[in-house]
């Protein structure tokens, strides 16, 4: 039986702190429920625990109104509370926690109402800013710091980065400005103004002495190393670049990792398990835009090396610096982007004599549609045009097909284009999963979404087809197995597992009495499924859902087995596996599973161990 299998866990301090909060509200007195007390309930959010376990931190945050952030020990009855605190940070040595300081709930409206008397108007440095809060978990003492955009701990917790928000001049109210010069001025070419960066403070919290460095618009700390990298953005563009701060021992000059002038330097990502940086690097024009980018490596010493242009994509494609950058867990490949070049960024890049005004044409077909103030849509293209507009700014106008870089030869592959827009990064050094949606896009408004599952060689960039027309959502994307060797998927209320090395596809789950695909859903369209957990390290097998169970199904051609033994669909209880490291994305063999249990119809929970086998 599963009883003799699972246990209930106790003394889980987590969850003894939500159901303290609800004990609080259900002791407060019998009365009515009113629209106001829905209001303030609060949820817990952004809950963390410390490497050491001592200390849970999370966020009280209601409906509507100001919330808190909690730090509490397990080891005692200590409780710290910071007023107006969100997202809570506990740092890597367990001594402290910072939180971003919210402004009140009455700020808020106020600018809000200000923003709409001036009809939209109103400027974002005139909105109320997020503050810091640094609390010392010894004594509670509590530090706050107005007006700080972003922070973070370094890996071992000894130092603390915050950068400020941008300051923006006040205007001078005493001058008098001519509205003729402000019409004249307004009426001219402007050109767009690059974003300088602003203070960063990096804190020795052994000490509590801090660093300023200025003009910085981005930072990062190393995650194998003690290390800061940042981005300089100066006024003018002098100065612009990206420096290295070693942190360990006495302080040292900073190192530059890539200088230029006008240089604009975003998404800087390090490996995970390795010292390796990746970031985005491209120059900003006359009018303030970046040109072309190019994908830099820095290895942790010596010099940054480009690993990615323009020259490596294919004819008529670009790096743009707005990207997409990830590892793979190893460090060994990195992910990234091209786009197709425009055609009006073509005209930019091969010039001319900017003075001279082309003639008129009464008859220019492009200058007429510059100047249009509709919408230009056929009845052929693949969205419907109110559908283009909401993904334009969202997912279209800054999007990227996906391409990978070996780092060890400096190969560069492409994987995706317009035929096959979706790949996926993954960390096995052989395949990815690809997807496109294209065949079906007229379809999303009548059908539902589907899409052409593909398998890609990161080596070569060749794609094999898996299936067609699968049903694509959130509970049916494909997954692939740790070693890349296999595909599941969820397609026609069944799982489906493809074999990457024999090109075999089956169904897993036809001989399963229990029904994989939603039982509750009620529209008109295919119900999708329950989705799955993770696969064992191994790739011998994956666990996936029924409305209630959980199954553990073979990749070798084995018996699908229930985990729960089927005790969630007697007794109406939902089993679901807890991810409790969002670092690793596997299970083992013979691994421990935390698992949440929700009575479908008494809405209780309730949390069971069991082993993966």
């Amino acid at each position: 039986m599963i009883a003799s299998r699972i246990f209930q866990l106790r003394h889980l301090v987590a969850v003894l702190a939500v159901f303290a909060v609800w004990a609080t509200a259900l002791h407060a007195g019998d009365k009515p429920l009113t629209f106001e007390d829905l209001m303030k309930f609060r949820q817990i959010q952004d809950a963390s625990i410390s490497e050491d376990g001592a200390w849970i931190a999370y966020a009280l945050i209601p409906d509507r109104g100001d919330g808190e952030a909690v730090a509490q020990s397990t080891t005692s009855d200590t409780i710290f509370r910071i007023e107006r605190g969100d997202d809570p940070v506990i740092s890597a040595d367990g001594r402290w926690v910072a939180a971003v300081i919210t402004p009140t709930l009455e700020e808020s409206e106020k600018a809000k109402a200000e923003k709409g008397k001036k009809n939209g108007a109103k400027k974002d440095d005139d909105e109320p800013k997020n503050g810091l809060s640094l609390l010392d978990l010894r004594d509670g003492s509590e530090q706050r710091i107005e007006e700080v955009e972003a922070f973070a701990f370094s890996d071992d917790g000894r130092w603390l980065a915050y950068k400020h928000y941008e300051e923006k001049e006040k205007p001078d109210k005493d001058a008098e400005e001519d509205p003729k010069e402000a019409t004249q001025e307004d009426d001219k070419d402007k050109k767009k103004e690059p974003e300088v960066g602003t203070t960063l403070k990096l804190r020795d919290l052994t000490t509590g002495e801090d660093l300023t460095i200025e003009h910085v618009s981005e930072f990062v700390f190393a995650e194998e190393a003690p290390v800061l990298v940042y981005a300089v953005s100066a006024p003018e563009g002098e100065g612009n670049g990206l420096f290295a701060r070693r942190l360990d021992g006495n302080r040292t000059s900073d190192s530059p990792l890539h200088t230029a002038e006008n240089g604009l330097y975003t998404h800087l990502i390090w490996a995970r398990e390795a010292t390796h940086l990746a970031f985005v690097a491209a120059v900003l024009d006359d009018e303030g835009e970046p040109g072309d980018a190019e994908i830099w490596v820095w290895r942790g010493k010596g010099d940054a090396e480009r690993t990615a242009s323009r020259d490596d994509a294919p004819d008529g494609w670009t790096v743009p610096s707005e990207n997409e950058l990830s590892w793979s867990r190893d460090g060994q490949r990195l992910f990234f982007g091209f786009r197709p070049v425009e055609e009006d960024q073509d005209d930019k890049d091969t010039g001319g004599d900017e003075g001279d005004d082309p003639p008129f044409d009464a008859y220019d077909f492009d200058a007429l549609l510059d100047t249009r103030e509709v919408d230009v849509w056929h009845w052929n293209d693949p969205r419907i045009n109110s559908n283009q507009k909401e993904r334009w700014e969202e997912h279209e106008e800054n999007r990227v097909y996906r391409a990978v870089v070996h780092i060890k030869s400096g190969r560069v592959v492409a994987l995706a284009d317009l035929e096959m827009p979706q790949v996926r990064p993954s960390d096995n050094p052989r395949v990815a999963l690809g997807g496109s949606d294209v065949p079906y896009l007229k379809e999303i408004t009548w059908n539902g979404q589907f899409s052409d599952l593909y398998v890609v060689d990161l080596k070569t960039g060749e794609r094999h087809q898996v299936e067609q027309r699968v049903a694509s959502g959130r509970s049916r994307a494909g997954s692939l197995s740790p070693d890349g060797r296999f595909v599941i998927f969820y397609n026609d209320g069944d799982w489906h597992l493809y074999d990457v090395k024999k090109k075999k596809l089956e169904n897993l789950t036809d001989g399963i009495e229990v029904s994989f695909a939603n039982e509750d859903h009620d529209y008109p369209m295919d119900p999708p499924g329950y989705g799955l957990s993770e696969w064992l390290a191994d790739s011998s097998a994956v666990f996936i859902y029924d409305k209630y169970d959980i199954w553990r199904v073979p990749t070798d051609g084995g018996q699908p087995t229930c985990l729960t033994a089927g005790e969630g669909r007697k007794s109406d209880t939902v089993f679901r596996v807890i991810d409790l490291d969002p670092d690793e994305e596997t299970i083992a063999q013979d691994g421990q599973l935390l698992l949440e249990a929700y009575h479908d119809l008494e809405k209780h929970d309730a949390l069971f161990s069991i082993g993966s086998s």
